[in-house]
C-alpha cells in the first residue's frame, strides 16, 4: 500500500494537516503522539507540517483490526490548536469517543 493524501488544512500560522491512509510500517508516530491501532497495517495517518514543508510537527496513527481510511479521510482544526479527523473504517473496534456515532 503506498501511502496518499486525502485532505489538508492549513492554519493562519502556515502549518499544513494532512491526512490519509497510511502504512504503519512507512510512517512511525512521532514520539509522544496519540496512537492507537489494532493491527492491519493501513490505518488513518494525521500529520502536522511545519510552514516551510522540511519537517513534521507530528505524526499520528490510529486505525482498528482492518483497512482504515482507504478512500475517505477528512482533516480540519481550531482556533485552540486542536485537531479534528474524520474517516471511513472496515474495523469494528477503531478507537472512537464515548457517544460518538
Amino acid at each position: 500500500m503506498n501511502s496518499q493524501i486525502n485532505s489538508v488544512a492549513v492554519d493562519q500560522d502556515g502549518y499544513a494537516y494532512v491526512t490519509g491512509p497510511v502504512n504503519i510500517l512507512e510512517y512511525p508516530a512521532s514520539s509522544g503522539a496519540i496512537t492507537n491501532y489494532a493491527g492491519d497495517n493501513t490505518d488513518l495517518g494525521i500529520f502536522k507540517i511545519n510552514p516551510t514543508g522540511s519537517a513534521y510537527s507530528f505524526i499520528t496513527i490510529i486505525g482498528g483490526s482492518n483497512t482504515d481510511c482507504l478512500y475517505d479521510c477528512a482533516v480540519d482544526y481550531d482556533d485552540n490548536g486542536n485537531v479534528y479527523a474524520a474517516a471511513a473504517t472496515n474495523s469494528n473496534d477503531f478507537p472512537i469517543t464515548s457517544n460518538a456515532y
